[in-house]
């Protein structure tokens, strides 16, 4: 390929992208487009998933289609008094107005009235909210009628206002009220057959105008005398922080997955972070009315204002991602030994999806800390492994970004490595010689068992048992170092580690794959019902694996219990030039078996026009043959020309639909 055409098909692909990428993209809080009708002031704004609904002072409700062209599907005109409210499912659109009537449109193709009933005590409609089989509508009578769906009668009352209504919310166990003027309060009503209340709320100094509620929290939001919104914690009823962002009536509150918003009589409405610090994120500031009434969905904030708009904003998540969990194997203070393994973990999530995630640290011994990525990660739990950290003190912490660019750091942390007070018994090897007599000779078979005993003088359950061995008796064993975690607090453990040259009698089951050894780890002093975990860090010689063809991404540490043999979590950590090092996790101590699979190998031959490629996989190492049957440069070329006419095309043609449109 020559550079000519190479650059050519990168330009063109490079320009395509460039045009998609302007015209679709918003950023989040632009105002993506304004709806404008005109109401005479927009009182209710509604959504679903493919229309907003809105309407205000004239008593008309605009139906615009939720999509990249925004317009008018419909106009409904149930009434010439304001609209008050306007609620959605998947049947049919609520509208209540100021003409005491709340109107029943069939959400489809005809858009036509099914029904509209007439409260009995009179006033207008100011909430409705739809749910399954009932509708709750409430208003200027303080009471918040109960009707059914199917019937369409009103078959209860709820009358614990004693003022009028002018929100109502749900969520699966409650149905809350707000109320107006001299009640100013917000009632708790259970979802039963007796409509009992739960909790009365007097949080406000003024009236309750709006309120909203999430699996947490209940939001209310009052109105000039206020001018703030009270979060309440669910079931205990407690306020546990006032919003005072506005500077004018709070006329609305909604809140989604990340953010509250807050639509005030100071034309603004307000984002606040959904954490602990209720943080003002963004200001918007579109309308020139008061911010009446709030929609939201996945994609979109809708402002509905007195100014005959409603304000369409890109939203979405800014909230940074969230870490937890952070832990260090051996726990700090650790002993330090020549290839010991260290691991630091902490765990990150997101709402949206994690992007990159690092760690800081100092363990090469550089004064300055610098940003590595994690060794890998288990899910949301990210882990970073090094090993033979000299005596000292290091730092550690770790960064995270999301998909949408959202950032956070952890704290730092310091991890002290100090020398080893571990008491050591000296090991001892034990030879055991067995023969067989009489007759004119004899046979016999030699087992050799390789031990390592230490004691610990006392373990808690923030402070684990932890004995390591010495790189000789590593070596020779196989075995690094146990961690005990244990549930209460335990003195004098007596840790023994042995090598064994052959299966023990008491083993009565075969292991399965490549056998590397046997090992028995023993304790004293110490009850099975006191271990809460125990991890063995072991390690393999590459010798060993190369000779037997052993992949050492698959080599396990076993466990032996009464039915049989059973494989333990097990993970690589680390490998140097002559070891490859494991970290297994078990519930309990007997005999151990560490065990390999051999290495798959699979060959693939493909061919392509003349050429014909050969490829053969083992693990970590691919190698390729290809032999060519000589492709021209003008067969190159010709196929250039057809990819560039491709793009060439869904670019005009792309150009030729946004212009109909």
């Amino acid at each position: 390929m020559s550079f000519d055409s190479k650059n050519l098909v990168i330009f063109t692909v490079a320009t395509f992208l460039l045009i998609i990428n302007t015209s679709f993209a918003y950023r989040l809080w632009d105002n993506v487009t304004t709806l404008t009708s005109d109401t005479g002031g927009i009182e209710a704004v509604a959504v679903d998933n493919d229309y907003v609904y809105f309407g205000g002072v004239n008593g008309t409700v605009n139906v615009v289609a939720r999509n990249s062209t925004w317009n008018n599907v419909t106009v409904l005109t149930p009434t010439d008094m304001n609209v008050n409210s306007i609620a959605v499912d998947n049947d049919y659109v609520y509208i209540g107005c100021s003409d005491w009537n709340f109107y029943v449109v069939a959400r489809n193709s005809t858009w036509n009235n099914v029904t509209n009933l007439t409260l009995t005590n009179g006033g207008s409609i100011y909430s409705i909210v739809p749910d399954n089989d009932v509708i709750y509508v409430g208003g200027y009578d303080s009471i918040v009628h109960v009707i059914n769906k199917n019937t369409w009668n009103n078959y209860y009352n709820i009358t614990v206002a004693s003022d009028q209504i002018e929100s109502i919310v749900i969520d699966e166990q409650y149905i809350y009220i707000g109320t107006r003027s001299s009640d100013k309060k917000v009632y708790v009503v259970a979802k039963n057959s007796t409509f009992d209340n739960i909790a009365t709320i007097s949080v406000a100094s003024s009236s309750v105008l709006s309120i909203d509620v999430d699996d947490n929290y209940l939001y209310i939001g009052s109105a000039l005398t206020d001018k703030k919104v009270y979060v309440v914690a669910k079931n205990i009823w407690t306020n546990i922080t006032n919003l005072t962002v506005s500077t004018q009536a709070v006329r609305s509150v909604l809140v989604d997955n990340y953010y509250v918003y807050i639509g005030s009589d100071d034309y603004k409405t307000y984002v606040i972070s959904k954490n602990s610090t209720w943080n003002n994120i963004t200001t918007l500031t579109p309308a020139i009315g008061s911010s009446k009434s709030l929609a939201v969905d996945s994609d979109y904030l809708y402002i509905g204002s007195y100014d005959n708009n409603v304000y369409v904003v890109k939203t979405g998540d800014m909230i940074s991602p969230n870490w937890s969990n952070n832990k260090t194997s051996p726990s700090s203070p650790a002993s330090n030994s020549t290839a010991q393994a260290y691991q630091f973990n902490i765990t990150w999530s997101d709402t949206t999806g994690l992007d990159t995630v690092l760690i800081e640290h100092n363990f090469t011994g550089s004064t300055t800390p610098h940003n590595t990525s994690f060794t890998g990660n288990n899910s949301n739990e990210y882990y970073f492994n090094t090993s033979s950290l000299a005596v000292g003190t290091y730092v550690w912490r770790s960064f995270a970004n999301d998909t949408l660019g959202n950032q956070n750091l952890t704290n730092q942390w310091n991890y002290v490595v100090q020398t080893t007070t571990t008491t050591t018994i000296p090991a001892t090897t034990t030879t055991t010689l067995s023969s067989s007599g009489g007759g004119g000779g004899g046979g016999g078979t030699t087992t050799q068992t390789n031990s390592y005993t230490a004691s610990v003088s006392q373990a808690t359950s923030t402070k684990p048992a932890n004995v390591t061995l010495t790189k000789t008796k590593s070596d020779e064993i196989g075995i690094k170092e146990v961690i005990i975690e244990v549930n209460n607090s335990v003195n004098n453990i007596r840790i023994t580690v042995t090598k064994l040259n052959s299966k023990p009698a008491s083993v009565k089951h075969e292991i399965s794959g490549k056998l590397y050894n046997y090992i028995e780890i023993t304790k004293s002093n110490l009850q099975d019902s006191s271990i809460q975990r125990g991890k063995i860090m072991f390690q393999v010689n590459k010798t060993w694996i190369n000779q037997n063809k052993i992949d050492k991404e698959k080599i396990v540490l076993n466990r032996y219990v009464s039915t049989g043999w059973e494989k333990l979590s097990t993970s690589k950590i680390n490998e140097d030039n002559s070891y490859v090092y494991y970290e297994a996790e078990t519930k309990g101590f007997s005999v151990f078996a560490i065990t390999g699979e051999e290495i798959q190998v699979s060959t693939t031959t493909t061919t392509i026009g003349s050429v014909i490629s050969t490829t053969t996989t083992v693990p970590n190492e691919v190698t390729t043959t290809t032999v060519s049957g000589g492709t021209t440069e003008g067969e190159t070329s010709k196929y250039l020309i057809y990819i560039v006419a491709v793009v060439l095309i869904v670019i005009i043609g792309f150009f030729v639909i946004k212009k109909i449109y």
